[in-house]
């Protein structure tokens, strides 16, 4: 969320304070209890550290509980099955809140996430059993081409962009994964 929208590696380098660029202690990273124990500080140069970063964890941790929840009333499955479940729902889950938490700090959703988890979405979706490859294919063209039309719609009636083509990327990967009933 904070390196995507600067064109930042999301791997290398390791966390770090982004005042002074100094690389975290692993203890300094654990979710929730790392920012409550340098309280909001960074440990070197005592520059804060955002309270988005906990309340991102909390609604990522919310949501993994929800998934979990959402998986555990389907009818039983073998063991390795729900938890593929969970993580196909919950990794789609972890995505669409990094892309609406940068998207409420940028203004744009990064094509970066966008691209890969549109195909990434179709074949979850089918995995997961929501639908056919028709309603999928149909769900996800009809959500890009709804915002689409809204985009282009308002762009020519104002001469001013009043929504990007990254929402109709977004709304195509939720109906990659849901699919269109008909």
């Amino acid at each position: 969320i904070h390196r995507v929208p600067l064109g930042q590696s999301v791997v290398l380098p390791a966390a770090h304070c982004p005042s002074c660029q100094q690389p975290l202690s692993w203890y300094d990273t654990l979710p929730l209890l790392g920012w409550l124990a340098l309280r909001g500080r960074c440990r070197r140069c005592k520059a804060r550290i955002s309270v988005r970063y906990p309340l991102i964890e909390l609604l990522s941790c919310g949501l993994a509980l929800l998934t979990f929840r959402s998986v555990l009333v389907e009818p039983e499955l073998p063991v390795a099955m729900t938890l593929a479940r969970f993580l196909l729902r919950y990794g789609l889950s972890a995505v669409l809140l990094a892309l609406s938490a940068i998207d409420l700090a940028h203004k744009r959703i990064p094509d970066r996430i966008t691209y890969p988890a549109i195909p990434l979405a179709f074949v979850l979706g089918r995995l997961d059993g929501f639908a056919n490859v028709w309603q999928a294919g149909i769900g996800m063209l009809g959500g890009y081409l709804l915002i689409r039309a809204i985009a282009d719609g308002y762009y020519y009636l104002t001469g001013r962009e009043g929504l990007g083509y990254g929402d109709g990327k977004l709304l195509a990967i939720v109906g990659a994964y849901l699919y269109f009933r008909g």
